[in-house]
């Protein structure tokens, strides 16, 4: 989120994506020597494996040039080093902070309110 994005970045991000799957394929054959994996949970193992893979694809697209100087095609130099990408201004950051707000902050404090305004539940006295 800091960093320039580049053909160093990108290829680091290949590196962790091989990482991810290594890791995820060894968790999985662990996980049914030991115990009985649902269809459920392998259809949730399986989203989380594409997660990553498209993210990096959308970054990849989003810093075309830099990811065809990766492959070593295209009209720029692959460039590697790490930079600090400029901060963003206020406006930029205005409507995403809108939307966070809107949409992670206002329901977590709706939840915490609602939580703090219910009764206890009651428990039978045997119990207590």
């Amino acid at each position: 989120m800091f960093l320039k994005v580049n053909a160093l970045i990108m290829a680091v991000m290949i590196v962790f994506l091989i990482a991810h799957e290594i890791t995820g394929h060894l968790d999985l054959k662990l996980a049914m020597r030991t115990r009985r994996v649902s269809a459920l949970e392998q259809q949730i193992h399986s989203l989380l494996e594409v997660l990553p893979f498209m993210a990096m694809l959308l970054v990849f697209i989003l810093h075309w040039k830099q990811a065809l100087a990766l492959l070593g095609m295209g009209d720029e130099h692959a460039e590697w080093f790490l930079g600090a990408k400029p901060l963003p201004s206020f406006a930029e950051l205005l409507w995403p902070g809108i939307a966070f707000a809107a949409l992670a902050l206002l329901p977590y404090a709706e939840e915490f309110i609602r939580g703090l305004r219910a009764k206890p539940p009651v428990t039978p006295r045997a119990l207590q």
